[in-house]
């Protein structure tokens, strides 16, 4: 599957032509999407990297988090009008909740995404420190006690 950027026409196909009339009419809404669909694409970004997965080009997602996005970003722009509480339903809230336990489980390193044709090569940061565990001995001959807590 390859890795793509998402663009707000891909929230908003995923509602009504009746919601979307209503949200454009609110002066700035569609300034907010673009603004709420880049925060939670960094995000999403964010937690591929902690869960130890390479990322794509530069604001470009996998496919297998495209609809995690979007129902975030749809949820999160719904959210920010509170007169409009008819647009937030039940059915919307649990693909929020559930798109919120599929990015922590690949944060968490429980599930892997696809990797990038074009990959980013990404630093460990510099100041990074390691930890000797307690139990552990070093003896000319070798290591006692490897794995041991």
């Amino acid at each position: 599957m390859p890795w793509n950027t998402l663009a707000t026409t891909d929230v908003t196909d995923q509602m009504t032509q009746g919601e979307v009339s209503a949200l454009e009419n609110i002066q700035g809404a569609s300034t907010q999407l673009q603004a709420i669909l880049t925060r939670v694409t960094n995000q999403a970004i964010s937690q591929i990297l902690a869960g130890g997965n390479p990322i794509g080009p530069t604001g470009t997602i996998p496919d297998s988090v495209a609809q995690d996005i979007i129902a975030i970003t749809r949820w999160r722009w719904l959210s920010s009008f509170p007169a409009l509480r008819a647009f937030k339903t039940e059915d919307r809230e649990k693909e929020n909740d559930s798109a919120q336990k599929h990015l922590s489980s690949i944060a968490a390193g429980k599930e892997r995404t696809e990797i990038p044709a074009n990959a980013q090569t990404i630093q460990a940061p510099v100041n990074a420190v390691g930890v000797v565990r307690p139990g552990v001995r070093f003896r000319p001959g070798g290591f006692d006690k490897i794995g041991s807590t």
